[in-house]
């Protein structure tokens, strides 16, 4: 989907449970950075398919805003085509990890046969640990040519999460600081976390930015995300009580 002249989202990728998960990509003069690369390998290439029909060149860096695995499990795709990893330090991938996620899923299969055929081996080919290239501990610039994008430590969903803000294209890149329509998971959370959120919630909307590229969900413009930032606000503001 098409934002602004170079700012792009890519919605409804692959997730489990009536859920999706959305990504996003922003076109420099010769290189493209990508935010986000989906909980599965195709997923990351079908990000990157939207990418190269918008402009053929380099993906030069890959913004995971944070560590959940529908965040990052697209990664190694990129990473294989030379492209950097920016994400909050702790944000990574060992093959251990990998390999219990995927046992696990495939025990949570419902279907016997699809159980037995190891289909979860099948969703989750192609994912490959990984560190990150460049650490973010710190609010931070990234640039290209042709594009400036400010990366915003934003903890509160999880301690890794990070806003990308193009205040050129006015667009933030928030992954779970916002949903669009669906409940905010806080079950990864704690009080100390949610108060921080509730921080996160104040930045983004200092920010204002015109167009918010959630995490799960529907595109949300300046009406829709006021709401979306007020109904977090009770949530987390209730489960803190």
């Amino acid at each position: 989907m098409k934002l602004t002249e170079k700012c792009y989202c890519v919605t409804g990728l692959a997730h489990s449970d009536c859920f999706s998960v959305n990504a996003g990509f922003v076109v420099g003069e010769k290189e493209t950075i990508v935010i986000d690369s989906g909980f599965t390998t195709e997923s990351a290439k079908t990000i990157y398919g939207y990418c190269q029909a918008v402009k053929t060149q380099n993906i030069s860096y890959i913004i995971n805003l944070e560590g959940h695995y529908d965040h990052i499990f697209g990664n190694g795709f990129f990473i294989d085509k030379g492209a950097k990893i920016v994400a909050h330090p702790s944000v990574c991938l060992e093959k251990q990890d990998i390999d219990e996620f995927v046992h696990s899923s495939n025990k949570e299969i419902k279907v016997g046969s699809r159980r037995e055929n190891k289909e979860a081996f099948i969703y989750f080919r192609g994912v490959t640990p990984f560190t990150p290239d460049i650490g973010v501990e710190r609010d931070m610039d990234l640039n290209i040519e042709g594009v400036t994008l400010k990366i915003y430590v934003a903890p509160g969903h999880t301690e890794t999460n990070l806003i990308v803000h193009s205040e050129e294209e006015d667009v933030a890149y928030v992954a779970d600081t916002v949903y669009s329509g669906y409940l905010p998971t806080l079950r990864f959370g704690n009080e100390k976390l949610w108060r921080l959120w509730l921080k996160s919630l104040d930045l983004l909307e200092q920010l204002n930015p015109g167009i918010v590229v959630p995490g799960h969900g529907e595109v949300l413009y300046k009406e829709s995300l006021e709401k979306e930032i007020e109904r977090h606000r009770k949530i987390l503001e209730r489960y803190i009580e």
